[in-house]
């Protein structure tokens, strides 16, 4: 993601395929807030300094010392935080406010397909709800702070949700996401329709849309990044 380095938190993803992970009963592991710490110590330390940084590998929200890693990046003086989330832990409690307190100007929401399919894809039951809770709790309350935020969106494509690309692309989309990254690493040439489908549904609906993965030639990308402007986190 453009203006922000990447920072692991965690092993097992988010909003995974279901089917692509059946057989598998590894739990998220996470890593220690010292090292992640130490990371983003050296990150903030780079020159030029970051814009952001992009906490992701796992469920920012299942990991037990989250609001800790927030503060301690919003202390080295890291800008923007962006959180790599499927959204739904948002529409809980007073997490969403609880969050951008802290110092989270940008969530990037993982989506495999909108509504019943995304539930089934994930194994989730309410999940796909959740997610839309979450996205709006978050942005009314940054609406009642009167602080800048930003919504972007990621659509991890495999063989069981390709031919969903373009109806997760139009929920983000809805949602208010200015960008979204549809990737494409699983993707077979047979299926690069749906992929394109995806594009042109996110420029339709005035949507910066890029892949990341296989197929990199299919990115569509622009020079300046909306959440530039749109993430932009007050002191």
């Amino acid at each position: 993601m453009i203006g922000y380095r990447r920072v692991l938190i965690g092993e097992g993803g988010t909003a995974r395929c279901s089917a692509c992970m059946r057989g598998s009963t590894a739990a998220p592991v996470f890593r220690p807030i010292d090292d992640i710490v130490r990371e983003v110590a050296l990150v903030g330390g780079e020159t030029p300094v970051p814009d952001g940084v992009l906490f992701t590998g796992c469920e920012p929200f299942s990991h037990p010392q989250l609001p800790g890693i927030v503060d301690a990046a919003r202390q080295m003086g890291i800008r923007r935080v962006c959180l790599r989330t499927d959204a739904g832990a948002l529409s809980k409690g007073d997490n969403a406010r609880g969050a951008l307190a802290a110092g989270v100007t940008h969530i990037d929401v993982v989506l495999l397909a909108d509504s019943e399919d995304h539930d089934r894809l994930t194994g989730i039951r309410g999940l796909a709800s959740a997610c839309v809770a979450g996205v709006r709790a978050f942005k009314e309350a940054a609406e009642a702070a009167g602080r800048r935020a930003a919504l972007t969106g990621r659509v991890p494509l495999c063989r069981h949700n390709v031919h969903l690309a373009a109806h997760a692309v139009a929920r983000l989309a809805a949602l208010g996401a200015v960008a979204v990254c549809i990737e494409t690493t699983h993707v077979r040439s047979v299926d690069l329709t749906h992929v394109y489908a995806a594009l042109d549904t996110a420029a339709v609906n005035g949507v910066h849309a890029w892949t990341d993965g296989s197929f990199e030639a299919l990115s569509r990308t622009s020079s300046i990044a909306p959440w530039y402007e749109a993430a932009v986190s007050h002191p």
